[in-house]
């Protein structure tokens, strides 16, 4: 949101139209002393509640670069060809918005909106390893996402055992 007060201030207008309106006063003095009351902080609304969060740092990983990377320190080290394009297709088929890919190129099946957060795969990168598990202290959607990594796990216990 760019404009959080802006937002407020017209969303509050917006009311005190809805009630000039609705429960019109014929004396123009009377309706415009009623406005101004009604604006004032704890009359008709409390001033706005603003809580800054930061943003998220991006990843240095793209999910198809994620699929890609074969390297033994990236977040899928030890992962077989399958087992990576299993992943990948598991992460994008509802844990990350993403859209049908065309066809060519990488063999997934679809396509990342955006790009993972540097904290997500951090977790990743520690829940796929034996005795790294991680921890999640907050209830925002982003760190719920997080908590997948037990499914991982799962994946890719799964993967192993079927070759």
């Amino acid at each position: 949101m760019q404009d959080p007060i802006g937002n407020f201030e017209r969303i509050r207008e917006l009311y005190i139209s809805y009630l000039d309106t609705a429960f019109r006063i014929g004396d123009e003095s009377v309706a415009e002393e009623r406005r101004r009351l009604l604006r004032q902080p704890g009359t008709f609304c409390t001033e706005p509640l603003i809580e800054a969060i930061p943003r998220y740092e991006p990843a240095e990983l793209s999910f198809d670069a994620l699929y890609q990377d074969t390297s033994p320190e990236g977040p899928l080290a030890g992962f077989t060809e399958p087992a990576r394009r299993a992943f990948v297709d598991l992460a994008l088929a509802g844990l990350f918005g993403s859209e049908p890919r065309e066809k060519g190129g990488l063999p997934l099946k679809r396509k990342a909106k955006y790009d993972p957060y540097r904290h997500q795969i951090q977790m990743l990168h520690r829940g796929v390893r034996p005795g790294m598990p991680g921890v999640v202290t907050s209830g925002t959607g982003e760190c719920q996402r997080s908590c997948r990594v037990k499914q991982v796990k799962q994946l890719r216990s799964l993967l192993e055992r079927e070759g």
